[in-house]
């Protein structure tokens, strides 16, 4: 997923549906794929998605297999793109379950923890370390999706916050760090909430959730996270189907404080400018009564708009 990831996003604009995946899937491919008459509807409806939900059928699917891990006692801990294949119909596969472990049995032993450190949970790290708070459940892996999933949604992780000496701090622990030379220090990824701002609102609030620092915020499960994808799915299907609205809508729908204001003040302000000139063509006042009533006008506005 990592080599589809970089191709997708590689050529500097979003992709803008999932057959940029499958078009990146097929430029890595190795060798004969052969031909799955079963797997084919898998690739044909990843092909008519859109790109946010190209992002919640891929990631729905790794959230019920990690369910299905959980199920069994199997924490994975080390969820990442490099960990997870790509069938050559565009489904994943969760790989790599080298440093898994069941989580009642690794208690009683008093194993240790492994994983890579970009991919952790706040939690998981600070379990790492011997810190105070630290701990190890479902909740972890959810969070470890959730970082692969801002991954393939903006080409870029949240922003890491390990430094390199505390991540050398950590590593002697199991953990196997980035790749590339730096990467941990070299902050690749830009903050969450900046660069989920071009991401649709509904996989965006998923990812948010997945990403929170306090576990008890997160979807709790990994079958409670596959049903957010797949509600994410839906409403984006059906945004996709309802006509596309007009520029007006579209900056109403963006801008409901600034569009609300506008709508409260302007036939008032409208009606002001109507009304001050009617005043002053049919009301006769004298020098000293004319600067009063400015006075009573400009007293009686300032009062009534903001009341109003």
């Amino acid at each position: 997923l990592g080599v589809v990831i970089r191709r997708a996003h590689g050529g500097g604009r979003p992709p803008e549906s999932g057959r940029a995946l499958l078009e990146a899937l097929d430029a890595a491919r190795r060798g004969d794929p052969g031909f799955d008459p079963a797997a084919l509807r898998d690739r044909e409806a990843l092909g008519r998605d859109d790109f946010p939900q190209a992002v919640c059928r891929v990631g729905g699917r790794l959230a019920e297999a990690l369910a299905f891990a959980h199920a069994r006692g199997v924490l994975h801990c080390d969820i990442k793109p490099g960990n997870i294949l790509l069938t050559p119909y565009g489904r994943p596969m969760l790989a790599d379950f080298n440093v898994a472990f069941d989580l009642g049995r690794a208690r009683a032993e008093g194993r240790g923890y492994g994983g890579t450190l970009a991919y952790m949970a706040p939690e998981y790290r600070a379990a790492m370390a011997g810190q105070p708070g630290g701990s190890a459940d479902e909740r972890c892996d959810v969070y470890s999706l959730g970082v692969v999933l801002h991954e393939l949604a903006t080409g870029a992780r949240p922003q890491p916050a390990l430094s390199t000496q505390s991540a050398e701090t950590v590593l002697p622990s199991g953990a196997s760090a980035p790749r590339q030379p730096g990467e941990v220090a070299a902050n690749l990824g830009a903050p969450a909430d900046v660069a989920l701002a071009g991401v649709q609102r509904e996989l965006a609030a998923v990812i948010r959730r997945c990403l929170a620092p306090d576990p008890a915020s997160r979807c709790q499960t990994a079958g409670e996270l596959a049903a957010a994808l797949s509600g994410a799915w839906h409403l984006l299907a059906a945004r996709r189907a309802l006509p596309r609205p007009s520029r007006v809508v579209w900056w109403v729908s963006g801008r409901p404080v600034a569009a609300a204001v506008l709508a409260g003040t302007l036939p008032h302000l409208v009606a002001s400018v109507a009304q001050i000139g009617y005043n002053a063509s049919e009301i006769r006042l004298e020098g000293e009564q004319q600067r009063a009533f400015a006075l009573v006008a400009v007293a009686y506005n300032l009062l009534a708009y903001p009341f109003g």
